[in-house]
């Protein structure tokens, strides 16, 4: 048993060592599994960082009240190629917020919120570092993502939300299509929305997010060939924008946020829509999303948490990982067994490698069992042996099960079970 303690000991660290390597030692690019900082302001600095924009930078209320102001700013983020960064109630400039405009070089700021929610005090300190501050606060919701949408040229569609999740569900997407989004009441089509609209002729479709619970077939009749993308809850509506944008979106990057604190999701968009990538929001358990994103990923996708595991968990990230795909009965196989040397030799004839984490090898004869190592990978074309008994000598491309003799000298078939425990290979036949 000592020897399977070290063997496992072994992959445990080299584990570690990959979790431990610095996120420079990857490629250029690469966005590492989890932005996380201790504050929602220093989670909004390390998005910033991967964006890689500089010179000009969004400032939103990371406070629960005004955070609804710059609900639809994602959009206009990726139209200004400018970060959305946070500040705190208070009267002192976030110190983690002024960093990184130093380090962007920022010289202009366009703010989310009136002085009510973004005090003047602060707003004095940009302008002390010499950064031209520009308000798109209007005075209420609704004419905030007017105001925000007005800075967009080129636009021919519109997205109209009524809610927190609804309008984070599409922020990446709209990001990536130019696409303003515009905040309205359930019943009836805020007065400064329509005008717009009105003044916008070349706005000729919309998309409206979220079910008649919260934006009434007569609010959407009002809206230029309006599209309703719903689901029976918001997780449900987060999946099915998603879904109905698959054509749009690219799976190679896939971030996941927490829905209802929401404040990781605005400063992600930007950084999501650079990729085309959807944003999946969590409550903390697995959403519905997962089983359609799965879907689409591959062995290279990367799924990044935006927050720290408080907020997205390490289990929800698990539950939406790509899976590698089941294998034909004939792809792993046993190909000798030599009793007397208690060795077992598998071969991979497919032209994928496959993780053989959960799978088990049976002795029949005596019924005893080897569960592989998680992690254990077999590589397309290549073999592994695993060896018993006192005797044992571990190797490359070796795994060691015990210091007993496993194995029935006088006859004893093996058997290969996957993690489902279908029997893939029986050796002899």
């Amino acid at each position: 048993m000592k020897k399977v303690k070290k063997a496992l000991t072994s992959l445990a660290i080299a584990g570690m060592a990959l979790t431990m390597t610095p996120f420079n030692a990857f490629a250029t690019g690469t966005v590492p599994p989890r932005l996380a900082g201790t504050t929602a302001a220093q989670t909004a600095v390390k998005i910033a960082v991967q964006t890689g924009w500089t010179g000009t930078a969004i400032l939103a209320s990371s406070a629960s009240y005004g955070m609804v102001d710059a609900l639809t700013a994602g959009p206009l983020a990726t139209y200004m190629k400018a970060p959305i960064l946070l500040q705190e109630p208070g009267t002192v400039l976030n110190p983690d917020t002024r960093a990184e405009l130093t380090r962007m070089a920022v010289n202009t700021v366009y703010v989310t919120s009136g002085t009510a929610v973004i005090s003047q005090e602060v707003l004095d300190q940009l302008t002390d570092m010499e950064i031209t501050v520009l308000s798109l606060g209007g005075v209420d919701k609704y004419g905030t993502s007017v105001n925000i949408a007005q800075k967009m040229v080129g636009v021919t569609k519109v997205a109209v939300a009524n809610g927190l999740q609804d309008a984070l569900s599409i922020a990446a997407i709209a990001s990536a299509a130019n696409q303003p989004i515009l905040l309205t009441n359930k019943e009836s089509l805020p007065a400064g929305v329509a005008a717009y609209l009105t003044a916008n002729p070349a706005i000729a479709t919309s998309d409206v997010i979220g079910g008649t619970g919260v934006i009434s077939e007569a609010v959407k009749a009002m809206l230029p060939s309006a599209t309703r993308h719903a689901g029976s809850t918001a997780y449900d509506t987060n999946n099915q924008v998603i879904q109905d944008f698959d054509s749009v979106l690219t799976y190679s990057n896939v971030y996941v946020a927490n829905g209802r604190t929401g404040i990781d999701v605005l400063a992600g968009a930007p950084l999501a829509a650079q990729t085309k990538s959807a944003i999946i929001l969590t409550d903390g358990t697995i959403p519905a999303a997962a089983t359609s994103v799965r879907a689409r990923l591959t062995d290279s996708s990367i799924i990044t948490a935006i927050g720290g595991v408080a907020v997205v968990p390490q289990s929800v990230l698990a539950g939406i990982a790509y899976n590698t795909p089941a294998v034909s009965s004939d792809s792993v196989k046993i190909t000798s067994i030599d009793l007397s040397a208690e060795t077992v030799s598998i071969s991979n004839t497919g032209d994928s490698a496959v993780d053989l984490t959960g799978w088990k090898l049976l002795s029949e004869q005596g019924h005893q069992a080897f569960s592989f190592p998680s992690g254990t990978m077999i590589q397309a074309g290549g073999s592994l042996k695993i060896v018993s008994g006192p005797y044992a000598v571990v190797g490359t491309d070796t795994l060691f099960w015990t210091e007993s003799n496993m194995w029935n000298n006088s006859g004893d078939p093996g058997v290969l079970y996957d993690s489902q425990d279908q029997v893939l290979s029986r050796y002899p036949q």
